[in-house]
């Protein structure tokens, strides 16, 4: 049976993927076939990293493009296993990052809930982190998440999340202290801050 796992999800994740993705999507839309990558995540994490790793691809395809999902990851608290993961490496990570942003980019609404479970506070871990793409997917994530509510940003702040992006503004990428100049620049300078009417 264990070997039977790793394949179908190469499959059902090149399905989803794919050309006819929104098609495979509709066939499947199912809460139950969330729950059950975040099991295989969480059972696989430690012994069998790759099997973990292809399930949170195939969450990527589902949420990449379909709102329902990212609800469905929503209102069953699947968030705080993504959060869980961030201290991984081996793409792990990585992949769990592309999925809270995928949520976040379906608007405010979710931005706000993203926030509610703790995502603000675990991005603080992972703008130190070494890894430019890691860096780059919680930059973009940050700034979905302080354009859609002045609550979030002022919470930013409070949680003294200046100065991490001043650190990066110092990163040997260009692109990273681009992106951590203009989030400061926009969202959460004093002059914003205080011309922002409280939610």
């Amino acid at each position: 049976m264990l070997q039977l796992i790793s394949p179908l999800l190469r499959c059902l994740g090149n399905l989803l993927a794919g050309t006819g993705g929104e098609a495979c999507r509709e066939q499947i839309r199912d809460s139950r076939l969330l729950v059950a990558l975040c099991a295989f995540i969480q059972a696989f994490l430690q012994t069998r990293t790759y099997i973990a790793r292809e399930s949170l691809w195939v969450m990527n395809n589902l949420t990449a493009e379909d709102a329902i999902f990212c609800s469905v990851l929503l209102y069953l608290n699947l968030v705080p296993v993504l959060i869980e993961l961030l201290p991984f490496s081996k793409g792990i990570n990585i992949m769990a990052l592309h999925v809270l942003c995928n949520t976040a980019k379906k608007g405010p609404e979710y931005c706000q809930q993203l926030h509610q479970k703790g995502v603000l506070s675990a991005l603080h871990t992972t703008l130190r982190m070494a890894d430019p793409e890691l860096i780059h997917l919680s930059l973009e994530l940050l700034h979905m998440m302080v354009a859609g509510s002045s609550q979030v940003a002022c919470e930013f702040v409070k949680q003294e999340g200046i100065s991490l992006l001043e650190a990066i503004q110092y990163n040997s990428q260009e692109g990273l202290r681009i992106r951590a100049t203009f989030i400061l620049d926009r969202y959460l300078s004093p002059q914003v801050l205080a011309n922002t009417p409280v939610e």
